[in-house]
């Protein structure tokens, strides 16, 4: 019932937001931090705040060049690459997951037309058997003396 439901797959896809909302939340904070401890590692037009940060980050997980913010220390784009690198294991794992999603809605769907294939099956074997009044072992006897 409860994959049937569907609540798995929501589930997985709230997941994944919110591993991309934390991902960009955390590294909005290291880059905020490395520009406190050396504040020539970023280029940036205007004074930087978090919210520049996060701004940042979240351009680096998506396909947005939204921001001005450019790494210009070694530090920095090492960082930043390694958040690119983060953004793509997340793209692999919401492949799978819509994958893993698109397998078990397969199954199910296999599942259910199998069981009513099989009922449908039983159905016609008790009416041909009602309709012959005959039973399944004189059936069985006839076949192995023909085959």
């Amino acid at each position: 019932m409860v994959a049937k439901s569907r609540k798995p797959d929501l589930y997985l896809i709230v997941s994944w937001l919110g591993t991309v909302f934390v991902t960009s939340i955390v590294y909005a904070f290291e880059y905020w931090a490395l520009n406190k401890i050396n504040p020539i590692s970023f280029n940036a037009e205007s004074t930087l705040t978090f919210w520049n940060f996060w701004g940042f980050s979240f351009g680096k997980l998506t396909p947005s060049s939204i921001s001005t913010i450019s790494p210009v220390s070694l530090l920095a784009t090492i960082l930043s690459y390694s958040e690119l690198f983060c953004a793509l294991m997340i793209f692999v794992i919401l492949v799978f997951s819509v994958l893993t999603v698109a397998r078990e809605k397969y199954k199910d769907d296999i599942a259910d037309f199998i069981a009513e294939v099989k009922g449908l099956g039983d159905e016609m074997q008790n009416q041909i058997f009602r309709f012959y009044n005959i039973a399944l072992v004189d059936v069985e006897k006839t076949l192995l003396r023909n085959n």
